[in-house]
């Protein structure tokens, strides 16, 4: 089992405070922000908010309740002593971000995130962490993220907000979209004057092979009429869609690279 007094400097026995000063003052010294999110300090943190949430759990040495969300403590909160940031400050609809909090006291903690469509709520946050969250849509031209945090009688809160990047056509898709309808309707227009110049031909060798007779041809001709509707609908999914289908997506990967 870890020695937790160890890890905060800490003799076996230390008081709430003792602990509680121990915490303020290794949290600040191994917090990942001041150090680049290298990966050994986020793991040095990570062990000083794991053994200060245990001691304060199983101190026996205070008046005070026993567990961290119910510390009593009159300190007054200020901006310096909350962490609350976005990891993008503009993005695409459906784009994740990662939101980070760091909050120097215990305090009962929350956060929101309003999209102008609804409120997604995340209650009874710990005191730091990170959290990756996709962003589908945006009503509007932002998304707002509300961090409240309320210690005693005094609420507190941090607002981040985060502006959605409207999608911008550029020369290159504008030249693009016209090669997609250039070659679609040249397409089906190859393949219109195919069928008017063959259903003649078609008839011609329909009735002298089967010799119909005149309402026979007649019928024969509607149905010829028909299936060239068909092939008018088949075309104009073949050779309108078929180069969207092939080139749009490889497309769209570049645009994304190179944004």
């Amino acid at each position: 089992m870890k020695n937790y007094y160890q890890i905060l400097g800490l003799e076996e026995g230390a008081t709430l405070d003792e602990i509680k000063a121990a915490y303020r003052e290794y949290v600040v010294k191994f917090h990942p922000d001041k150090h680049n999110g290298d990966t050994f300090f986020k793991e040095r943190f990570q062990e000083v908010q794991e053994a200060y949430d245990y001691l304060c759990a199983n101190n026996t040495k205070s008046n005070s309740i026993n567990t961290p969300k119910k510390i009593v403590d009159s300190t007054p909160l200020n901006s310096n002593d909350i962490i609350f940031s976005c990891s993008k400050a503009e993005i695409y609809e459906g784009e994740t971000i990662t939101i980070t909090w760091y909050l120097k006291y215990f305090c009962q903690a929350s956060f929101t995130i309003y999209n102008g469509y609804k409120t997604l709520t995340y209650n009874d946050i710990s005191s730091s962490g990170t959290k990756e969250i996709a962003i589908k849509r945006i009503k509007g031209e932002k998304a707002t993220i509300t961090l409240y945090c309320k210690k005693g009688s005094e609420p507190y809160f941090k607002t981040i907000e985060v502006r959605k990047r409207e999608y911008t056509v550029t020369t290159k898709e504008k030249v693009l979209k016209w090669c997609f309808i250039l070659f679609s309707s040249l397409s089906f227009a190859v393949m219109l004057l195919w069928e008017f110049n063959n259903n003649g031909a078609i008839m011609r060798a329909l009735v002298q092979t089967l010799s119909f007779d005149i309402p026979s041809i007649i019928v024969l001709e509607q149905i010829l009429w028909l299936i060239q509707i068909l092939v008018y609908c088949c075309a104009i999914v073949l050779f309108a869609l078929l180069p969207t289908i092939l080139l749009y997506p490889p497309y769209i990967s570049y645009i994304s690279k190179n944004q």
